[in-house]
This record gives C-alpha cells, structure tokens and sequence, in this order.
C-alpha cells in the first residue's frame, strides 16, 4: 500500500511538472492599461480671409490617439442652423495628421461662382470632422459655433 501511494504521488508530481514546462506565459501588453487621451478639437481660430471672401484659413488644435492607425484626415464642413445642404458650397482638402497633439490649418474655398450658390452667405457654425486614414469612417468630430461671412465683407 505504502509502494502504491508513493507511485502516485510521484505521477501526480511529474504530471504538474509537465503541465508547467509545457504552459504559456501570459504576455500583457503595458498600453493596455494606459489611459488614451480621446480624440478631439480646441480652439478654433480664423487665421485669414480673402479680401473679397471667399477664402478662409481656420486653424484648430488636435488630439489623435492613434487607436484607428497611425495617421488620421482632418475635414471641415460649413454649416448653418438657417439652411442645410450648404456643404456643396465649399471646397477643401483632408489634412493628413499623425497620432499625438498637434495644430492644423485647413483652407476652405468658397464656391460662389457655381450655379446655385448665393453671392454673399453667413454660416454660423463649422464642424470638424476626424476620417480615418482612408476617409470612410469618422472616427471623432468636433462642432464650433462660429460666424464666419462669405463672398464680401459684411455691412457695418
């Protein structure tokens, strides 16, 4: 009896034994447990307009965390709480930005020599859209409230 128990204490020794060599070690990756700044948009700012109004250079500070890839694109989009559908009034090219902080200038161009589009236009307010790196998916935005007048300068 005493032979048949050493047996098996031995086998149930050598079968941890094993299990131990033969086992993975769980590899936790330290950015797991690191809060991420989420993405966003501050203080926006018109840097420029055109005499005769129909350019603009807004600047806009940033923050991409970089969980959707490394880069990500900046678009803005005119709108105004008066009349929807004028984003076809504007033309502008995404901003291509890498993760971390950062300050961006986006130009926008007004389109007022297109058919349909007035001479003179207010918006009042100006969103801010984050893509992912090939624009089809918004993955953050940020919406200013903002005057902005388009195509001259306005009347005192």
């Amino acid at each position: 009896m005493k032979s048949l128990t050493t047996i098996l204490i031995s086998l149930l020794l050598g079968a941890f034994g094993m299990v131990s060599l033969t086992a993975q070690p769980i590899v936790i990756h330290p950015e797991i447990f690191t809060p991420q700044a989420p993405n966003g948009f501050s203080y926006l700012r018109v840097a420029g307009q055109t005499n005769n109004g129909t350019e603009l250079l807004l600047v806009v500070n940033y923050v991409y965390n970089g969980l959707n890839g490394p880069t990500a694109k900046i678009v803005p989009v005119i709108k105004s709480s008066r009349q929807k559908g004028i984003a076809a009034w504007f033309e502008t090219e995404p901003v291509t930005i890498g993760q971390g902080r950062g300050q961006i200038a986006l130009r926008i161009k007004y389109l007022n020599d297109k058919p349909g589009v007035p001479p003179q236009f207010t918006s009042d307010r100006i969103e801010i859209l984050l893509l992912n790196s090939s624009g089809n998916s918004i993955i953050g935005t940020g919406l200013f409230l903002r005057t902005i007048h388009w195509g001259g300068k306005p009347k005192p």
